[in-house]
């Protein structure tokens, strides 16, 4: 048997009393965003954007909580051309060598920002309106800093109208192996998209599209297979990066081209699993709590007969989950990059048996100290103690009948 950690009693509790699925708050990112207008009028915005799970809900917005000050986290003075009548390549062969010199201290700046606000992570996005040849174009980019300092950008593009994104989030229909397929995401298999603007704000209502599960990662049960666990995620970005790939939907690179975006982000919102955890042997524990609340022992009409007895159990356990969402910037040749990575924990509903196997006279004495294994299927009896401490929260006192 796989054996389970504790998920501790008040966690398990919350489970019995709702039956959804929740989580505390994930990881917090700031979101940034300057515009420069033609006059040189520079605006700056932030917010506190996160992803969270609440009861049935997966939220993978950004528009969180304003941020006030969002120009003090950094400094970018504008590009300043010489004459308005450059073309769109000698913008972007001026432009990018501009921003290349200046990621170190604009990413440096960023750090500093993130280490005062305690946010993981930090999106900037830039977009300057610019003249050329009696046209208004603008100078976009976007910026995606780590704690730890690793920068990402998208590199300099020039576009002739006001740059939009498209904002996909694609959710995992299947679970892990072994959970209850109920467990899913209520939005489980969709694939959901809007555009926004510089702002972060919607220009379009969101579209989704039910996939029944076209981008989820492939699983096995045989040790022996190899599995890319991002399989799914490169047939979203680009259906045709694979001959696996579902032609059925729309791609990252097709909503880039149809909503006439300059990028995409996409959230992946990767299956429910157990959180496990490995332990001194090298074997992977998932977390786990159990309450056996009733315990029978039924003794046969006659006392002399050595045979139908029976000892049941009424128990129930739930599992501490992982929610994983991945974020990802992805550009119109399809090349990506992972910029945040989402992790939050939540309780299971919680799984009810009433389990009941034949004993014998000579077992009787040792069933204080032992339970039916609650592991599907199994019937085998187990001593308590073989459970790592504190995951069985609640043992019933054996009731004879």
């Amino acid at each position: 048997m796989i054996r389970m950690l504790m998920m501790g009693c008040l966690a398990l509790l919350a489970a019995w009393a709702q039956a959804d699925t929740r989580t505390t708050q994930l990881a917090r990112t700031s979101i940034l965003s300057q515009v420069v207008g033609l006059d040189g009028t520079i605006t700056v915005t932030g917010r506190a954007g996160e992803i969270s799970v609440a009861g049935q809900t997966l939220n993978t917005s950004l528009m969180g909580q304003k941020m006030p000050n969002a120009a003090s986290a950094f400094s970018l003075a504008p590009l300043s051309l010489p004459s308005a009548s450059l073309s769109t390549e000698e913008i972007e062969k001026l432009a990018t060598p501009w921003m290349q010199s200046r990621l170190p201290t604009v990413s440096a700046q960023l750090v500093n920002h993130l280490t005062s606000t305690g946010h993981e992570s930090a999106w900037l996005d830039y977009q300057q309106a610019v003249r050329s040849k009696g046209k208004t174009k603008y100078i976009v980019f976007s910026l995606s800093v780590k704690r730890d300092g690793n920068p990402t950008w998208s590199g300099v593009n020039v576009v002739d109208s006001a740059p939009t994104t498209v904002f996909i989030t694609y959710t995992s229909q299947a679970v892990q192996l072994g959970l209850p397929a109920a467990w899913t995401y209520p939005n489980a298999g969709a694939l959901q998209y809007d555009v926004r603007n510089m702002n972060f704000v919607p220009v379009t209502a969101p579209t989704v599209i039910a996939t029944a599960g076209a981008y989820d990662a492939p699983q096995s049960m045989n040790p022996s297979d190899v599995v890319d666990p991002d399989a799914g995620l490169k047939c979203l970005i680009d259906q045709n990066s694979a001959p696996t790939c579902s032609k059925a939907y729309l791609d990252a690179r097709a909503l880039i081209r149809s909503t006439d975006s300059v990028r995409a982000v996409v959230d992946y919102v990767r299956r429910v699993q157990p959180e496990y955890q490995e332990q001194p042997d090298g074997s992977q524990q998932a977390s786990m709590a159990l309450d056996v609340y009733q315990r029978v022992i039924k003794l046969p009409a006659c006392c002399c007969q050595d045979a139908g007895q029976t000892y049941s159990n009424r128990q129930r356990y739930g599992y501490k989950l992982q929610t994983t969402v991945d974020r990802y910037m992805v550009n119109p040749d399809g090349s990506y990059t992972l910029v945040n990575r989402f992790n939050g924990f939540s309780v299971s509903p919680t799984i009810d048996q009433h389990k009941s196997v034949q004993i014998t006279s000579q077992q009787i004495p040792a069933l204080s100290s032992q339970i039916i294994n609650p592991v599907e299927g199994m019937l085998d009896l187990l001593d308590v103690s073989s459970f790592p401490p504190g995951q069985i929260v609640n043992l019933a006192p054996i009731v004879y009948q």
